[in-house]
């Protein structure tokens, strides 16, 4: 069984350059009308916005402004105060402050984390909704399959036994008894289904051994959404 370490060894800074000069270099190849279509896991976001949202928040950390990154007011407004650039001024700023940004997170390590499983997992949301595929697999993939650990916390909260999380190369028990229930589904999957991408029903349609229902409202680390998302 894989033994999590709680100082996974990620080159964090690697993969949120690799994250953003792919976006950066999928961007000119979208259509206007791709550009446009609205993301289902970001329904009040278009393709375009997204890549707002991603080159908003270089520039806030780039500022100094690490409080509260992703609060909803926040997210707001690096996608409005950029409603009217177009996709090349966007990506222009991101390119521009890119190397500036990995620096920040060499010297941040750990605290950045979120900035960069944020990158990963809206390269996917955006990606899904333009058509295409872009950096499924990885270290991208693999650092965001770890915010299964954050769920540890809320199973002794909730007082109930760990969960058993089975997917691709890991075999991981999430609290500190005896895991109640096994969880078996595929990398993707988990990594998308742990960022809130999946509905409660489609988390409750995975394999599971033992009762799903004390864990799935806890799996989800932001609001689920409340249809079925199929990329």
């Amino acid at each position: 069984m894989s033994q999590y370490s709680d100082r996974p060894q990620f080159d964090l800074s690697a993969i949120y350059r690799e994250t953003r000069l792919r976006l950066l270099d999928l961007a000119p190849a979208l259509s206007d009308k791709q550009l446009s279509t609205v993301t289902p896991t970001c329904p009040d976001w278009t393709v375009k916005d997204v890549f707002a949202h991603l080159t908003g928040l270089a520039s806030e950390v780039t500022r100094g402004r690490l409080e509260e990154l992703g609060s909803s007011e926040r997210t707001a407004a690096q996608v409005n105060s950029r409603k009217d650039f177009t996709i090349e001024k966007v990506c222009e700023e991101w390119r521009f402050l890119g190397d500036s940004v990995d620096e920040l997170i060499v010297e941040a390590r750990r605290a950045l984390t979120p900035l960069v499983v944020d990158a990963w997992t809206h390269e996917q949301d955006l990606s899904n909704a333009a058509g295409v595929q872009s950096g499924r697999e990885g270290s991208g993939l693999f650092l965001t399959m770890n915010v299964v650990w954050r769920l540890k916390g809320k199973i002794r909260q909730a007082g109930i036994p760990s969960l058993r999380v089975i997917s691709g190369r890991v075999d991981w028990v999430i609290g500190d008894t005896d895991p109640a229930a096994v969880l078996r589904l595929s990398e993707y999957e988990m990594a998308r289904a742990f960022m809130a991408r999946r509905s409660i029903d489609q988390l409750r349609s995975y394999s599971w051994e033992g009762d799903p229902e004390p864990y799935l409202p806890l799996i989800p680390y932001f609001e689920p959404p409340l249809y079925e998302i199929v990329e």
